[in-house]
């Protein structure tokens, strides 16, 4: 189903939302409501996923919420360099690996690997009030280009690394855990 945040709220049998590619910033209102659903009344047990898109316009409210999750969405978008690992000769459509490989279960060892068009760039931070998790990385071969850096970009002069293109940002008690997953890509 659908909820709209600005007029009737969350329903409270609700136990994933799922944000994807909004083009809209999101109201500092709109972001306590996601707050209150995600805490739960201290009972959490309640998960979020986003999915980025590298042509979204500037979502400055929505992306310091992530952060607060230990998420931090990049102004980038990653490509990979390794030829053997991409799609229709297109280095920003790529293969990806399970790098959490428990969240993955069986799918790790199968054989079967997803694939990832355009992700922007993503950390997870460190903090101790949250625990992040990396659940799918690019290569150590792919690159990360700032959003800015038009079209004849030169590859070598960025640094090669296993860039995230999904992180778990995690808060929980003993009981329950409440979890914002984002992805880099829609």
């Amino acid at each position: 189903s659908t909820a709209d945040l600005t007029t009737a709220g969350i329903p409270e049998d609700t136990d994933v939302i799922i944000i994807a590619n909004p083009q809209r910033d999101y109201t500092e209102e709109d972001l306590r409501k996601l707050d209150e659903f995600l805490f739960n009344d201290g009972a959490y047990g309640k998960n979020l996923v986003y999915f980025a898109n590298s042509q979204q316009p500037s979502l400055e409210n929505l992306e310091a919420f992530l952060s607060e999750w230990g998420i931090q969405v990049q102004d980038s978008t990653l490509l990979e360099t390794n030829a053997q690992r991409i799609y229709n000769y297109n280095y920003y459509f790529a293969q990806v690996n399970y790098t959490d490989t428990e969240m993955a279960g069986s799918l790790a060892s199968s054989g079967v690997y997803p694939a990832v068009l355009q992700s922007r760039g993503i950390t997870a931070k460190n903090d101790s009030s949250y625990g992040t998790t990396v659940l799918l990385s690019l290569s150590g071969t792919s690159v990360q280009i700032p959003a800015d850096a038009g079209t004849d970009v030169d590859v070598s002069k960025y640094e090669q690394a296993a860039w995230p293109v999904a992180i778990m940002g995690t808060r929980s008690t003993t009981e329950a855990e409440s979890n914002v997953v984002v992805f880099g890509s829609t």
